[in-house]
């Protein structure tokens, strides 16, 4: 796995977080505003180990960077800021980030550090405008970038991509981008998995295909039908577990993160969704990091984790108290089989 235990420090909610243990599939529920899907984040961006790539593109799914052409200095860095726990607080006293294992060294966490320092020489020789740099540091790799220059790589290209984990992200509106992810696995036996999975939804599908580029269209020919059709024509759940599949297909050894796993799902198709989830994760090495608001989602968790011999499952509720902290309740999978059974709430 990835990761045994997580440590999440400064992260926009979390001033201090710890989940002493993971799971191999781990599911994060609790009230809206809570940092179930911050916590995703934190744990892509550790996955990425800092990726500049990574970074922008969820400043820019959360609309917390402009879609203009051209920020300014400042835009920048309340954008980047927005990642920052306490974005209110003054320039000087904001602390960094650290995200890795509870209680290991340096060399395996996370550091993300925001300041506004330096200079850049003004229009007066005697004049020195302050320009604010982004510095991300994980174990010897260490770099600085001015957030003026990460703004102009979005418009020339990122440089190659950084050292990093597998890591795949299925958002609450779905994968935009399925061609890629399928032409990992079509023809391979993944593919059979995939079909096997879409099955959950529509058990006449035969065969899929991602035709179309750029605009990409995802066709399904089914059972005694000699003309493909469109697999959007099938409804939203079709859509959401393809993407959920080729997602897993993708994250060999690394991580897969689904935020509103069970959105367009009929609570009939999540236990066999969740045990495919399960048996992917353990044949591939994936750990899994997913988010609901479902109680039907967590009883079909719980019995694709009962009927799982490998028990690799962990409930994770996050609670925000009155003094802002945010406080995990870790629930294993005996303890998640009384609350299910006697209808405990814990969304």
């Amino acid at each position: 796995m990835l990761v045994s235990s997580l440590e999440v420090q400064g992260y926009r909610a979390f001033r201090s977080l710890r989940l002493e243990r993971l799971g191999r599939v781990n599911l994060f529920v609790g009230r809206n505003n809570s940092g179930k899907s911050s916590l995703l984040e934190a744990v892509r961006i550790y996955a990425a180990r800092g990726s500049l790539r990574l970074l922008w593109r969820i400043l820019r799914d959360r609309e917390e960077v402009g879609l203009r052409s051209e920020m300014d200095l400042e835009q920048l860095f309340v954008g980047f800021g927005s990642f920052f726990h306490g974005r209110e607080e003054s320039r000087s006293s904001r602390s960094p980030i650290v995200i890795g294992p509870v209680g290991g060294d340096l060399s395996s966490k996370l550091h993300l550090a925001l300041t506004w320092q330096g200079a850049a020489s003004g229009d007066d020789a005697a004049e020195e405008i302050p320009i604010p740099k982004l510095e991300i540091t994980f174990g010897e790799r260490s770099e600085q970038r001015r957030l003026d220059q990460i703004e102009r790589l979005v418009r020339i290209g990122f440089p190659p991509r950084d050292p990093s984990l597998p890591a795949e992200h299925v958002p609450p509106a779905g994968v935009s981008q399925l061609g890629v992810l399928w032409d990992s696995v079509a023809l391979t036996p993944m593919e059979d998995m995939v079909i096997r999975a879409l099955r959950f939804v529509s058990p006449d599908i035969e065969r899929i295909s991602i035709v179309g580029r750029p605009n990409q269209v995802a066709m399904a020919k089914l059972k005694g039908h000699d003309r493909p059709v469109p697999l959007g024509s099938l409804g939203d759940g079709v859509h959401r577990v393809l993407g959920i599949a080729l997602s897993l297909a993708n994250a060999r050894n690394g991580v897969a993160t689904f935020d509103e796993v069970d959105n367009g799902l009929h609570y009939s198709v999540q236990r066999q969704l969740w045990s495919l989830i399960f048996d992917t994760a353990h044949a591939l090495n994936v750990q899994v990091f997913a988010v609901t608001h479902s109680w039907d989602c967590i009883e079909a968790f719980q019995h694709a984790a009962a009927d799982d011999p490998h028990e690799q499952a962990l409930l994770v509720r996050l609670d925000r108290e009155r003094d802002g902290e945010i406080r995990p309740t870790l629930v294993n999978e005996r303890e998640l089989s009384v609350l299910t059974r006697e209808h405990i709430e814990v969304r």
